[in-house]
């Protein structure tokens, strides 16, 4: 089935191609065999960089997901890192999943650009439940998006402890440069009477 598509394919244009394609990825992913990867592998390369293809990326991903291996991983965190949106949180989850452990994926999309790359990092982390050095935590505090820094405290959070949470409060307020909405969040969580740290916690959650 993979062949017939991929002779129908090379005589539509490159718009037609993508619609037609989206269409018969999906219907592959019904009854998805080993034989299908190469055809997914196809449209993770640059040569299919153009916004033109992400629809058929993002069906090509979803198979790979279950049938891909640590080199579609890596062609994952390549695109995750480079696109926004639908695309992107795809990419992101299949890396995730593909190159498992906090020395696989996880440590390059922490150093994404954009908030929902680093979230979805971020909530890998929290499930694994194994602790991180928080030398690779910390320093996304000071990044410039704050949905980012928001993440990473709430990360952080989870897992310090209060005497931990405190001396990083002293050390972050000290530093010449540091955002009032992480200090403020810190002291919240730390310092509020128990009913209001767990609303605090709730609204943090939130944001």
């Amino acid at each position: 089935m993979s062949d017939d598509i991929l002779n129908d394919f090379n005589q539509l244009d490159d718009f037609i191609r993508a619609k037609f394609l989206v269409v018969a990825i999906r219907g592959l992913a019904r009854n998805v065999v080993k034989t299908d990867v190469e055809l997914c592998r196809k449209f993770l390369k640059e040569e299919f960089d153009d916004s033109v293809w992400d629809n058929v990326r993002i069906e090509a991903l979803k198979v790979l997901m279950t049938i891909g291996d640590s080199d579609d991983g890596e062609s994952a965190i390549r695109i995750a890192l480079a696109k926004k949106g639908e695309l992107n949180r795809i990419a992101s989850q299949v890396a995730l999943k593909l190159l498992p452990g906090n020395d696989g994926s996880v440590v390059r999309l922490l150093k994404a650009s954009d908030s929902m790359t680093v979230g979805l990092a971020i909530v890998s982390l929290l499930a694994s439940e194994v602790a991180v050095p928080l030398p690779l935590i910390e320093p996304l505090l000071g990044n410039v998006d704050s949905e980012i820094r928001i993440k990473a405290l709430s990360y952080l959070i989870k897992t310090l402890n209060s005497e931990e949470l405190e001396e990083l409060l002293v050390e972050y307020a000290n530093k010449p440069l540091h955002y009032y909405n992480v200090v403020v969040w810190l002291d919240r969580i730390l310092y509020a009477p128990p009913p209001l740290k767990q609303t605090f916690l709730a609204d943090l959650e939130s944001v």
